[in-house]
């Protein structure tokens, strides 16, 4: 038997746009009959690929573990950035199996998302461009290696083919997507820096604590969850900082939320104890709480600290 073919992913290549640029050097049709082939090839050589996602599949031909995988090439760590404490392994593990497969090959935004400097970069490096993730999180405007406003892809497929080309085809769009370069909102930038910081981690915080860090912290600016005893609602402050038509256009379901009126989405945050919430949720009220990203970063490293196997950071892209 051949060997297998390994294309390997680039470094902060998308685990989609991965999948499919592997898909055309092989020469599968589509999706389906990829995955098919892999498994084809990797049950030859190795057993327990029928009950295997279809990430750890990505992860196996790619000569990779599924933890690295994970880690390195799927925005996992912003859905979960905190769990109980007894769900903090690492992602691509067996302990957080249902969450991957849930999570590993989703996508967030309606478009992907390029920057020109990346394209250029890579193609100077490499002779070829790829997606990177870090483009692709909700709420990311501009790439945190050049600092520059990202470009939507009008492509209906977009990671079927390389960055280079859609721009070379014009379906890259000419105006950054981004407010003027004029224009500066540093809740915005804390929010960009703290999703990408997340990226990079190995596994979820315990929540219990970094909810009680939380709470602590909002009662130090008399911000809470309810309107009690004259305290500002955290969603009427991440309204006012982050501003209705930024907030209304990365996170739609915001537009439900009412000045003055509770919206339990983030609200809730600040009266959880022992259970989670969505990621995207802990990224806002990190922003909206802290004045700076290294400080509400400093606190999430604060509430992993006692945890049974602290998170590490993965490397920068």
């Amino acid at each position: 038997m051949e060997s297998m073919i390994k294309v390997a992913p680039m470094p902060d290549e998308f685990a989609l746009a991965h999948e499919a640029r592997r898909r055309h050097v092989v020469g599968a049709r589509h999706q389906q009959e990829h995955f098919a082939w892999m498994r084809a090839e990797l049950g030859a050589i190795t057993a327990n690929v029928d009950s295997a996602t279809d990430l750890e599949i990505l992860a196996r031909v790619s000569g990779m573990s599924p933890q690295s995988y994970t880690v390195e090439h799927t925005i996992v760590a912003t859905f979960m950035v905190a769990a109980p404490a007894d769900e903090c392994q690492l992602f691509g593990s067996v302990g957080t199996a249902r969450r991957t497969r849930q999570f590993g090959m989703r996508f967030l935004r309606k478009h992907a998302f390029v920057c020109h400097s990346c394209i250029d970069e890579d193609l100077a490096n490499k002779q070829f461009s790829w997606f990177h993730r870090s483009h692709q999180l909700v709420g990311v405007d501009r790439c945190v290696r050049h600092n520059e406003y990202l470009h939507q892809v009008f492509a209906e497929h977009p990671f079927e083919s390389a960055p280079s080309r859609w721009r070379d085809e014009g379906l890259v769009s000419e105006r950054p997507f981004g407010p003027m370069r004029s224009t500066t909102n540093s809740f915005i930038d804390r929010q960009g820096s703290i999703s990408v910081s997340i990226l990079l981690r190995d596994r979820p915080v315990p929540c219990e604590r970094l909810n009680r860090l939380l709470c602590e912290q909002a009662r130090r600016l008399n911000v809470g969850g309810a309107r009690t005893k004259g305290q500002t609602l955290l969603s009427d402050r991440v309204l006012e900082l982050a501003g209705e038509d930024w907030l209304y256009r990365r996170f739609p379901h915001f537009a439900m939320k009412s000045r003055g009126i509770a919206y339990r989405e983030i609200d809730n945050v600040l009266k959880r104890r022992e259970t989670a919430a969505p990621g995207e949720i802990y990224v806002l009220a990190l922003a909206a709480l802290f004045a700076s990203s290294e400080a509400a970063l400093h606190m999430v490293a604060l509430a992993d600290r006692d945890a049974s196997v602290p998170g590490k950071l993965w490397e920068k892209f």
